[in-house]
C-alpha cells in the first residue's frame, strides 16, 4: 500500500495424514466411543498485514528477503477457516501478532522477537499451534534448541525470544584471542500457552505430547566467527527438566559466513 506496508492473502486447501502406529488420529466421540480418522481435510483463508518502515529487503532471481531495519517491525496474521466450505472439516479462527526489533547500542546488537496468538474454534491438536523443537545437532534459529518435538501444544501462546551478539565487545579485548576475531554471543527463550479442553479432547494426544501450562524457558551462550564461518552454542533447559526424555543441555553448531 505505502513503503513499509504490505498485505499478503493466502488461500488454499491443507490435509493431514494419519501415520499408523506413530501418529493415530483417535477420535473422541461425544457417547463415549473413540474412531480411527485417516486424514483431515481444511481450507483456510489467511491475511497477513506487514508494518516494516524503514525495512530494507534483498532481492535476487527467484526470491526476496527481508533485512534490517531501526525500527520495530510487525506482522499480524489473521486465519479463518469454515467447516464444509471448500471440503474443510472444522470451523475456526486464528490470530497472531509478531513483533521483532534489532536494537544496537556500544556492547554490540540484540534480537528482539515477541510472538502471541489464540485460536478461537474446537479443532483437534493436529491444528493448534505446536512449536518447532530442534533435535539436531544444527543450529534452528526458529526453533526451540531442548524442546522434543511434539511435546507440547496450544491454543493460546505468548513468547519472547532475546538473543544479544556482543560482536567482538569481550573478545576483542583479550590479548591473543583478539587476532581470532571471535565473537560471543547469550540468548533466552521462552513460551507459555493454554488450551481448552474441548480442544484437548476432540483427539487423542500422543503420549510424548502435553499442554503447555507453564513457562518453558532455555538459555544459552554462543561463539559465533570461528574461521569467519561457524557458529556454536551450549545451551540449558530450565523447565520441565524432570519429564522424561528431556534433553537438559545441548550443543549445537551452525555454517554462519561472517565478514
Amino acid at each position: 500500500w505505502v513503503e513499509g506496508y504490505t498485505t499478503q492473502i493466502k488461500l488454499g486447501p491443507k490435509a493431514f495424514y494419519a501415520v499408523p502406529g506413530v501418529f493415530d488420529f483417535e477420535k473422541n466421540n461425544a457417547d463415549g466411543t473413540t474412531e480411527f480418522v485417516e486424514k483431515i481435510n481444511v481450507a483456510e483463508i489467511s491475511i497477513n498485514q506487514h508494518f516494516g518502515f524503514g525495512q530494507t529487503f534483498y532481492e535476487n532471481k527467484y526470491y526476496r528477503f527481508p533485512g534490517f531495519s531501526k525500527k520495530p517491525v510487525i506482522d499480524l496474521d489473521y486465519t479463518v477457516a469454515l467447516k464444509n466450505i471448500l471440503g474443510s472439516d472444522y470451523n475456526y479462527h486464528k490470530l497472531e501478532l509478531k513483533y521483532y526489533h534489532r536494537l544496537s547500542s556500544k556492547i554490540g546488537y540484540t534480537h528482539l522477537n515477541a510472538n502471541a496468538g489464540k485460536i478461537f474454534g474446537k479443532l483437534p491438536y493436529t491444528l493448534m499451534f505446536i512449536p518447532m523443537a530442534n533435535q539436531s545437532f544444527y543450529f534452528n534459529g526458529r526453533a526451540y534448541q531442548l524442546m522434543n518435538e511434539f511435546e507440547f501444544v496450544a491454543d493460546e501462546y505468548a513468547s519472547l525470544w532475546i538473543e544479544h551478539h556482543f560482536d567482538g565487545a569481550i573478545f576483542n579485548k583479550i590479548p591473543g584471542i583478539n587476532k581470532l576475531k571471535l565473537r560471543s554471543l547469550i540468548t533466552a527463550k521462552g513460551l507459555i500457552g493454554n488450551a481448552k479442553k474441548s480442544n484437548i479432547n476432540e483427539f487423542k494426544l500422543p503420549p510424548e505430547m502435553s499442554t503447555l501450562e507453564n513457562w518453558y524457558v532455555e538459555v544459552g551462550f554462543g561463539i559465533e566467527n570461528i574461521l569467519q564461518m561457524l557458529r556454536f552454542d551450549f545451551y540449558w533447559r530450565l523447565t520441565q527438566r524432570d519429564k522424561p526424555g528431556v534433553q537438559k543441555f545441548g550443543v549445537k553448531f551452525a555454517v554462519t559466513p561472517k565478514l
